[in-house]
């Protein structure tokens, strides 16, 4: 509720207004359904005189008006106009009645938002239609009630207009609904009336959908423990235990792709076409692969490193002085058969390398204690 009190002297006319309340309802407040049947003006109660204090319209008498909403107390700052012709308002004993912004009686729509802290109401008033209309001056200021400034606390600042677009906070309307001052950094994105922009922190203590992109900034981050659950099994990102799991909700290691299938699990790549994959089988073995897209490549090379292949858990010989080699704690073998193996005698502790055939039968045998 909106409350203005004016009283004006001109040349023939004086207009007290009694009450002036704004049933001002806006489509923030309201659904949809009932938006179209509840009406958007104000209402206008005045008491028309003459410069003696006489009443006039006696027991009722047609006067003719003009309304216009202004942001200044001066100058053309119009932000309203009552209609291209004047208003016929039957006045009665002094007294009128007449709804702004009521379309079936003439008026153009109001569709300010009131959300701004200056309106200043021009009346002019005449007793022929069309000639001697009369401005009363100075222009009194549209002032909200107790009642308003309450509902200003309650939805913010500004509400949803007729194409949806909701500004909350006092803002300049934009393309997308806010919370807040900030103006959006993902343009393309949110650049619609269904986009929202929230400019501070949100909580959601339920589940969020999210059926298009997530979009996160340079400085996105999540703090709190518990899950990122992305597609059900497809990425879980676990906060509590730090761990990621792809393909898997419970991951058990930090990094951890889990999916029974017969083609590799995991793929590096310099493009689609070059590239080295990993893949775990059935049984538990490990099958690598890698190709250049072109028949070549495929090649495991270690820079700088030893290749050691242990028996059990762990390996029991010492690094060597210098990179570059493999350590083999069993065998080579060639094509399953024929293999390179060393041999530890269990009496005399010495050590030598054989060479066996596919029957197990020694063919070359190297030992350093026999020369």
């Amino acid at each position: 509720m909106k409350v203005i009190t004016l009283m004006r002297i001109t040349k023939r006319f004086s207009v007290a207004i009694l009450i002036v309340g704004i049933i001002l309802l806006s489509e923030g407040l309201i659904s949809r359904n009932a938006y179209a049947a509840v009406p958007k003006v104000l209402s206008f109660q005045g008491r028309l005189t003459d410069t003696s204090g006489n009443l006039r319209g006696g027991s009722g008498t047609n006067f003719y008006f003009k309304f216009k909403i202004h942001s200044t107390l001066t100058g053309d700052n119009q932000l309203w106009l009552s209609g291209a012709t004047a208003i016929t308002i039957k006045v009665t004993q002094g007294v009128f009645n007449t709804l702004l912004g009521d379309t079936s009686a003439g008026y153009s729509a109001l569709d300010l938002d009131f959300d701004s802290s200056a309106y200043y109401l021009e009346v002019q008033v005449s007793d022929t239609i069309d000639s001697g209309f009369e401005t009363l001056s100075p222009r009194q200021r549209i002032v909200a009630s107790g009642f308003a400034i309450n509902a200003e606390t309650v939805h913010g600042g500004r509400f949803i207009n007729a194409t949806g677009v909701g500004q909350f906070g006092g803002l300049a309307t934009t393309s997308y609904s806010r919370f807040g001052t900030a103006e959006t950094t993902h343009a393309g994105t949110i650049d619609a009336p269904n986009d929202l922009l929230v400019s501070g922190g949100l909580e959601v203590n339920s589940s969020a959908a999210f059926d298009g992109i997530v979009s996160f900034g340079a400085v996105a981050s999540h703090t709190a423990a518990g899950e990122w659950n992305f597609d059900s099994n497809t990425l879980v990102i676990d906060s509590g235990t730090d761990r990621v799991g792809v393909g898997t909700s419970g991951p058990t290691r930090k990094f951890n792709v889990l999916e029974a299938v017969s083609v590799a699990q995991f793929r590096l790549g310099q493009s689609n076409s070059v590239y080295g994959e990993f893949y775990v089988d059935g049984s538990g073995d490990i099958n690598i692969s890698a190709t250049d897209g072109a028949g070549g490549g495929g090649n495991i090379r270690g820079d700088d490193t030893n290749l050691w292949v242990c028996l059990g858990v762990g390996c029991g010989v010492n690094a060597p002085a210098e990179k570059g080699n493999a350590i083999i704690e069993t065998s080579i073998l060639f094509g399953n058969t024929f293999r390179f193996k060393q041999n530890i005698d269990g009496v005399t502790a010495s050590k030598s390398v054989i060479m066996y055939d596919a029957g197990s039968n020694t063919i070359l045998e190297f030992d350093q204690d026999l020369q």
